[in-house]
This record gives C-alpha cells, sequence and structure tokens, in this order.
C-alpha cells in the first residue's frame, strides 16, 4: 500500500511553479502533488514518498475567513490527489 504524505509549507518554490500544467494561469499555486502517479509507475522502481504540499501564504491570501480557508485546503487536496490517481487538471471535476 502506498502512503502520501499531506505537508503544509508557507510558499511554493521556484521548482514548484515550474512544474506546473501548461495553460495553468491560476494567480496563487494552492497545493502540489509532488511523485509519481499511479498509472504511470513501474513495477519494482524505487521511487521518494508521495507527498502532497498544501501553501498557507497562498490560501491565506486568497480566503477573508476561517471558513473559507478549511474550504479551500479541503478542495485542494481532494484536487491533488486527483493527480496522484493520474488526473489532468482539465479531468478533475470542478
Amino acid at each position: 500500500m502506498n502512503n502520501v504524505a499531506v505537508t503544509i509549507e508557507e510558499e511554493p518554490t521556484d521548482e514548484d511553479l515550474e512544474n506546473l500544467e501548461e495553460g495553468d494561469d491560476d494567480s496563487e499555486l494552492l497545493g502540489i502533488y509532488r511523485g509519481v502517479a499511479l498509472p504511470l509507475r513501474g513495477h519494482d522502481e524505487p521511487l521518494l514518498p508521495d507527498e502532497i504540499a498544501i501553501f498557507r501564504g497562498p490560501i491565506n491570501r486568497t480566503t477573508s475567513s476561517r471558513a473559507e480557508a478549511v474550504e479551500e485546503i479541503r478542495a485542494t487536496v481532494v484536487h491533488e490527489l486527483g493527480h496522484y490517481f493520474g488526473l489532468s487538471d482539465r479531468e478533475m471535476p470542478h
């Protein structure tokens, strides 16, 4: 069984911003999946642990209340789990 760690970071790194899918024009990156999506994995291939990073700074800048922040965090984690299962941004439910 694979585990996915969820971490909280202040801001995305330059590398995080460079790895965004083409056409992603969001003004703030709220979270990111770091890993190899399940459908792309080979057998017996050593991989780093999967991670979903949630970015505190962008979430605080894009929400105006604790309730909005909680909802945005939930939506962001669900979105990033979609990437873990191999979905692109275009395939995500809205």
